[in-house]
């Protein structure tokens, strides 16, 4: 399931984390439970279904608590925010990923900032924040090239690229996407 929504078979790889968490039982397999449940948000988040995956994400945690996982705390709040941001609700989501990028950078994990900052500047331009969230993508295009990390900067350049097409600056936007188009070739 891991595999297949990692292609991006987010509808196949569904089939598999239901299977998995149907059939988890005991205290002994709540481990299990709880990945498959995080997994499943994940991909439910991906196709939309913003309400399963929190379904989900309950079950992640109430199973996650049931093992003992201290450490699914920081993957779970990640995704909860995540599908906040699926959902529309923009502004809860920045509010829960802030503190998650504060720590990200005090780790110094530049990866997962970039990651973080992207997520912001999304939620940053569907509010129609333009300045913000093209700074968030900026920020973020800067961790990505400390992290050596080509796919996070093309995601940043995206963002970059979509927020000066919404500010009607087309050249911009062009020069932002063909710098994106040349990292992912």
């Amino acid at each position: 399931a891991d595999a297949k929504r990692a292609m991006g078979f987010f509808s196949a790889a569904e089939g598999l984390y239901a299977k998995v968490v149907g059939a988890a039982r005991g205290a002994a397999e709540s481990a299990m439970r709880a990945e498959a449940a995080l997994g499943s948000a994940s991909g439910l988040r991906a196709l939309g279904k913003t309400a399963a995956a929190s379904r989900r994400l309950s079950l992640a945690r109430a199973a996650a608590r049931s093992a003992g996982l201290s450490g699914f705390d920081a993957r779970l709040a990640l995704e909860e925010a995540l599908v906040l941001r699926a959902a529309e609700r923009y502004a809860p989501a920045v509010s829960r990923l802030r503190p998650l990028l504060a720590g990200a950078l005090r780790r110094r994990a530049y990866d997962e900032a970039a990651f973080l900052l992207w997520a912001i500047g999304g939620a940053r331009r569907f509010q129609g924040r333009l300045a913000e969230a093209e700074d968030a993508f900026r920020r973020s295009l800067r961790l990505a090239r400390r992290a050596g990390d080509p796919a996070g900067q093309g995601y940043a350049l995206f963002g970059i690229g979509g927020a000066a097409r919404v500010r009607g600056d087309l050249s911009g936007s062009e020069r932002a996407y063909g710098k994106a188009g040349r990292l992912f070739a």
